[in-house]
């Protein structure tokens, strides 16, 4: 029978299903599994992100691992920046596909690479589009400048 409150409020909604509680054994192994949270400041969680999404088998599954990994993307991110960890992670994974042989243990292990990342952002530097007319010509003058020569 309604009551006058649901004449005011409504019906009152089904109650949610919250699905199966995890018992005490379940959770004791979530805790000792470590989860996939980086515990970690804000700015290296970008680079373990790309790296864990390019080598999902590297994935830690210790606390000690996991600190070796935190100090490994913190370097990286040191040496690249906060803004290209991730990009840089991405593009070293499609370099490294040609070399089948290197064992990629961490973010550590990419820092080799890093002068030619470096190499690639002054060849882009170096053929930038004329703000003029588009074209790619590796001039460092607009058009107009060049047509009054």
């Amino acid at each position: 029978m309604p009551s006058v409150l649901d004449e005011v409020f409504g019906p009152k909604e089904p109650t949610p299903d919250l699905g199966p509680r995890m018992t005490p054994d379940e959770m004791l192994v979530a805790a000792f599994h470590g989860g996939s949270e980086w515990h970690c400041e804000e700015r290296i969680k970008p680079a373990l992100d790309a790296f864990f999404e390019c080598w999902p088998g590297n994935r830690p599954r210790s606390p000690l691992v996991r600190r070796s990994h935190y100090a490994a993307a913190r370097a990286l991110t040191n040496e690249v920046g906060e803004m290209e960890a991730g990009a840089f992670i991405r593009w070293a994974a499609t370099v490294l596909m040609d070399r089948p042989t290197l064992t990629i243990k961490d973010c550590r292990s990419l820092l080799f690479l890093v002068p030619e990342w470096a190499k690639r952002e002054v060849f882009a530097r170096k053929y930038e589009p004329c703000s003029e007319c588009g074209a790619i010509s590796g001039h460092s003058r607009t058009c107009s400048e060049r047509d009054t020569e």
